[in-house]
């Protein structure tokens, strides 16, 4: 298991926040209520992407832990996830959660 250093979760979304340098946003919040530093800023045009973005960006050490237990579980079961192996449905979404879990 890779170690990561990013703050760990959960975060949350101050939807109360209104940004910085008076731009609207949302600032993104450690499981302690401190700022993490992050603000999704939004326009007029934009605020109902912006809002689901504020709460993907949250939900990612959820979805992270998530999805590197999955990856885990998965390869433990599969008999096949070996050279002999390499492009059945369950070795190509272990390849995929592979490539997402390499970006962090």
């Amino acid at each position: 298991m890779t170690t990561r250093n990013h703050t760990p979760g959960p975060w949350q979304f101050d939807a109360r926040n209104s940004g910085i340098n008076s731009n609207p946003g949302w600032g993104l919040l450690n499981a302690d209520g401190e700022s993490l530093g992050i603000t999704v800023h939004w326009d007029r045009r934009s605020s109902d992407t912006a809002y689901a973005n504020a709460r993907l960006i949250a939900a990612a050490p959820d979805l992270l832990a998530a999805l590197q237990r999955l990856r885990d579980d998965v390869q433990a079961m599969h008999v096949g996830s070996d050279e002999r192996c390499n492009d059945c449905a369950v070795c190509m979404s272990l390849k995929l959660a592979d490539a997402a879990l390499s970006k962090v």
